[in-house]
């Protein structure tokens, strides 16, 4: 499928004709496993662009999960404008999770990665002030696809439930 928003929104509505109920990493288990779709947004670049794709949902009136980067090399998520953006996102009825980058702590074991993503999932609530709940692997690595890593307050969309 050529992405487009035309083609996106497409997509949605055939989602929905076919019976799929679209929810999130939270209220999943709500429905049957095979009756679901969760609809996830990494923001690596741009979260204006992310802002655009929201508006489009929201206007279809689905939510989806937008992870952010809080080590990204495009946008600085504490600045007043992209914390603004962020909330807008959320205002719409989107969650926001952490989007980490792990090889930022390259050689560190998945004990040590978990840690780091709290302390990251941190500093995204504070420049949120709202609770972060989910997680995202921006390029994961072997480990992290492989080990069932657990973190202690975030659902990690890798987990076998999500990703297997």
């Amino acid at each position: 499928m050529e992405f487009t928003y035309a083609s996106y929104k497409n997509m949605l509505h055939l989602l929905r004709e076919e019976g799929y109920v679209i929810t999130d990493y939270h209220e999943c288990n709500s429905y049957h496993e095979e009756d679901i779709v969760i609809l996830r947004h990494d923001i690596d670049s741009s979260i204006e662009k992310a802002v655009k794709m929201a508006e489009l949902e929201n206007g279809m009136g689905v939510c989806s999960t937008y992870f952010v980067l809080v080590s990204s090399e495009f946008y600085n998520v504490a600045t007043k404008k992209n914390a603004g953006l962020l909330k807008k996102i959320h205002a719409m009825g989107h969650q926001i999770g952490l989007h980490f980058d792990e090889m930022r702590y390259e050689g560190k074991g998945s004990g040590e990665m978990v840690i780091m993503a709290e302390k990251e999932k941190e500093i995204l609530q504070n420049v949120m002030e709202m609770p972060v709940t989910t997680v995202s692997m921006h390029r994961p690595s072997k480990m992290m696809l492989e080990n069932e890593v657990s973190f202690p307050s975030m659902i990690n969309s890798y987990s076998s439930k999500f990703f297997k």
